[in-house]
């Protein structure tokens, strides 16, 4: 039996791709009562949702129909654009613990 010839073409290792890049906003800091804008436009015609639920995954209420869906949050990650409004705060003390006296408890968004 013949030794078996090694592979003349050698793989070379994939370049590894940048991870994507971070949406501006920080989907950790999610509160009941948000409004966000999402890249796509829902079928009728909104691109405002608000957060009706907090968990692994975040439950949004359409603000054009009233439609609710759950989104995953890297899936909510890549597609939200922007906090259009802030809900209420449940509790004013961990709003200043968090982003301070001087921030009035209104944590920074990138616009």
């Amino acid at each position: 039996m013949q030794p078996r010839p090694s592979c003349a073409i050698k793989s070379t290792p994939r370049a590894r791709s940048s991870p994507p890049p971070l949406a501006a906003l920080d989907l950790l800091d999610l509160r009941m009562g948000d409004v966000l804008r999402l890249r796509k436009q829902h079928p009728c015609g909104s691109h405002e949702w608000e957060v009706a639920r907090l968990g692994g995954d975040v439950g949004l209420r359409c603000r054009g129909c009233s439609h609710r869906i759950l989104m995953d949050r890297p899936t909510l990650r890549r597609r939200a654009l922007a906090i259009v409004e802030r809900g209420i705060a449940l509790d004013p003390a961990i709003e200043r613990a968090l982003y301070g006296d001087s921030m009035d408890s209104n944590p920074p968004t990138a616009e």
